[in-house]
């Protein structure tokens, strides 16, 4: 049994993401009020650490699908390390920034509601400092978040590889297809069968209707071993164009392509694979 990816994926991620971050906000501002308690600090409210937990949560759970796209369009490898580096310090100073500034406009609307007052700072050097202390927080999250996501691969893969019964194929068979290993033996797939395959940092995701198998490799490496229906059609997808029934252009040159499955392929205008929109023509 293979999970459905863009549905089991994205709501499995989703749940664990709420879940763990609640978690936090729970401890976190209970250590809070527990230490103004030990303290004797009076000024502060049992909810306000809450609020500002929370808040901090809300925003950071609503950026992991931007910091999960960055990676999907620039997988780890797909860069020379220094222009990794730089591209991902630029990510998370701008993760940084939509953070701090969600999470301060929660917090001001909040206290505005009930007649009170949020203070981030004194501007300009007070608002700066508290920038740049939460960036020295903040460029940590942004890097959990991509390695739980690149750990998170590697568990599906390893549940796709347990789940998944061992194929009995002839070899002369197997021969006329993909071979996908996974922890419990091999697979083999008809290339006419995927719809497009997605590269996914040093994954490959062969999606095939609701299934998705998971197999280490890369763009390049299968390509060879496609037939010529098969185009890549950005940078981290290669499509089957005849599995492709609509394209629709966005305005910017690039277009996104429907396939038959219902599935939603983005095409870049940089990767010019003519000749099959003749055919869709046809087609429909």
């Amino acid at each position: 049994m293979t999970l459905r990816l863009w549905r089991d994926r994205f709501w499995i991620g989703a749940v664990l993401w709420t879940l763990f971050l609640i978690t936090n906000v729970i401890f976190d501002a209970g250590a809070q009020n527990t230490e103004f308690a030990r303290n004797g600090v009076m000024s502060f409210q049992i909810w306000e650490p809450y609020l500002w937990e929370g808040s901090s949560a809300a925003l950071t759970l609503s950026l992991i699908p931007l910091v999960l796209r960055v990676d999907q369009i620039f997988p780890l490898g797909s860069l020379a390390p220094t222009r990794y580096i730089a591209l991902h310090f630029i990510g998370s100073a701008i993760f940084s920034l939509m953070h701090t500034g969600g999470m301060v406009l929660i917090r001001e609307i909040t206290y505005a509601a009930i007649g009170g007052d949020y203070s981030f700072g004194s501007w300009p050097w007070g608002v700066f400092n508290e920038i740049l202390y939460e960036y020295s927080k903040d460029w940590r999250g942004y890097l959990t978040i991509l390695v739980y996501a690149y750990a998170f691969r590697i568990i599906l893969e390893h549940y796709q590889g347990r789940g998944t019964a061992k194929s009995e194929a002839p070899k002369e068979q197997a021969a006329q297809k993909i071979t996908v290993k996974t922890r419990s033996g091999e697979i083999y797939i008809n290339p006419a069968d995927i719809d497009y395959i997605e590269a996914a940092g040093n994954y490959l995701s062969l999606h095939i209707g609701d299934n998705d198998y998971l197999t280490r490799s890369s763009l390049k490496a299968i390509s060879a071993r496609l037939p010529e229906t098969f185009k890549q059609v950005h940078r981290s997808y290669i499509v089957n164009t005849d599995q492709i029934v609509s394209t629709t252009p966005t305005g910017s040159g690039d277009k996104i392509l429907t396939l038959t499955s219902g599935s939603t392929v983005p095409m870049s205008r940089r990767f010019k694979v003519g000749g099959w929109e003749k055919c869709l023509k046809k087609r429909i």
